[in-house]
């Protein structure tokens, strides 16, 4: 289960839970504690049930005394900010949503199940969000069975073993060594594990997305034009190269300098991942009417929409809706006005 400091909250909130505890010189204990107990102390009495009165509350007792220069000003940015929104976009109850509305952590299901797919990024070794899109999975599950996952992880080719593998035919060592699981993807299994046992337990279909890595390593190498007949006929045949915030997104995740590659031709390949994931999900989405999909993939093909979910949304037309976990480390300045303004994701989960 998911602790709570991985409990959704707005954004400001959680990233100050996520931090290491915070000493107070006058002995009122860590900062954490503090924000805690204030925060069930709002949730209590009716004067303090928004988080701009509990920002008022922290300060009025002023908790960040004792605190490192640097640090304190993060923290009472963090009040300021909370300070500036309405009151209808600070949630009692721990969900912070991409609009100005309100919600329980209950609403978050049923808003995602309205959606026929549903996008979850991780960063792929952190155990934190695995844990989160378990818990998306199961949430969704229980609320509608009629659900797929579509797994980043694995190329459309290796689509028949991961059926034998849900249908019990072949038993797990025999699945990650036909799938070539260390050299196709190379995290730990362990990691993947448990959605994939709870799909298989509930028999539920699970899609290998991705392109195949000989295709993409040949696209950035060479590029699009330089693949086969028979190459371009394994990847999605609409391949958009033209959306320019995904474009200045893979620059700045690269640095503008994307490995010892062309820049131009690395992002051509990127594209082939985001529109071949993208044209698989959606084909099941039109073969089954009715199901829904819960793709699993990394922030980069999830965050700001621009990756897989407008691609699958200029396909079918329905509705995508993107859930999007952050790592925070301990002492980062977040630039608060900046994340709402510009939110990564439709739900933002903030972990450490």
């Amino acid at each position: 289960m998911l602790g709570s400091r991985c409990t959704l909250l707005p954004v400001a909130v959680l990233a100050v839970f996520s931090a290491p505890a915070l000493p107070q010189e006058n002995g009122e204990g860590d900062l954490d504690v503090l924000l805690e107990r204030h925060l069930e102390e709002g949730l209590a009495r009716e004067k303090r049930n928004t988080l701009g009165e509990l920002a008022r509350a922290l300060r009025e007792r002023d908790p960040l005394a004792g605190l490192e220069p640097r640090r304190r000003r993060v923290l009472s940015r963090f009040a300021r900010v909370l300070d500036s929104l309405p009151g209808d976009e600070l949630v009692r109850t721990g969900v912070w949503t991409r609009g100005p509305a309100t919600a329980s952590l209950a609403d978050v299901a049923l808003r995602l199940g309205r959606s026929r797919a549903v996008l979850v990024g991780e960063e792929h070794d952190n155990p934190t969000h695995h844990e989160i899109e378990l818990r998306v999975l199961a949430l969704l599950h229980a609320a509608d069975p009629k659900i797929a996952v579509g797994l980043e992880m694995l190329p459309r080719s290796a689509q028949g073993a991961l059926d034998d593998f849900l249908a019990l035919q072949s038993d797990e060592a025999e699945f990650l060594s036909r799938v070539d699981w260390q050299r196709t993807w190379g995290f730990d299994y362990a990691f993947y594990r448990p959605a994939l046992d709870f799909a298989r337990d509930h028999g539920l279909p699970v899609l290998a997305l991705n392109a195949p890595a000989d295709v993409t390593r040949r696209v950035s190498r060479e590029g699009l034009s330089a693949l086969t007949k028979e190459q371009r006929s394994r990847i999605a045949r609409e391949i958009d190269t033209t959306v320019e915030s995904h474009r200045r997104r893979f620059a700045r995740m690269t640095g503008g300098h994307p490995g010892h590659g062309d820049p131009e031709r690395m992002y051509e390949a990127m594209c082939v991942w985001d529109e071949t994931m993208a044209e698989t999900a959606a084909a099941f989405l039109a073969s089954r009417p009715g199901w829904r999909i819960v793709v699993l993939a990394g922030n980069g093909h999830v965050e700001h929409g621009d990756g897989i979910p407008d691609r699958i949304r200029r396909r079918t037309g329905d509705s995508c809706l993107t859930v999007v976990p952050r790592a925070v480390e301990g002492d980062e300045a977040i630039d608060f006005e900046e994340l709402l303004a510009d939110p990564p994701g439709d739900y933002v989960f903030f972990t450490e």
